[in-house]
């Protein structure tokens, strides 16, 4: 699938959603047809660049190895560590912020009192 959908692909973690406690780090990517699919997965223990850099080079090092067009476009949450990280990475790629974090973070902002 990823080889066939390589244009737009999504990082993200995951919390709470292991016995180790640790952030599920996920790479998803888009069809045609707007449906989902998992890329890859790996467990993180920091959310620091130096994380974020070593998570990006094994999802570079997996597209090399299967010859798997580089993204066009990066959906990723306001995360400014991975944001770096993935700058360096895949310099070409355009990083967008997931409208679903966009939208949380709005009605954060609306139910704070000013």
């Amino acid at each position: 699938m990823w080889r066939r959908f390589p244009e737009v692909i999504s990082f993200d973690n995951a919390y709470n959603t292991n016995r180790f406690k640790l952030p599920l780090f996920q790479v998803t990517g888009q069809t045609c047809l707007g449906t989902v699919f998992n890329a890859a997965f790996e467990l993180i223990d920091n959310e620091r660049f130096e994380g974020f850099q070593f998570l990006t080079n094994s999802v570079r090092t997996l597209l090399d190895r299967y010859s798997i067009r580089n993204p066009d476009v990066i959906i990723t949450d306001f995360n400014d560590q991975m944001q770096k990280a993935l700058g360096v990475e895949f310099q070409d790629a355009q990083q967008q912020l997931c409208i679903h974090h966009i939208n949380s973070n709005v009605r954060l902002q609306l139910s704070t009192p000013m």
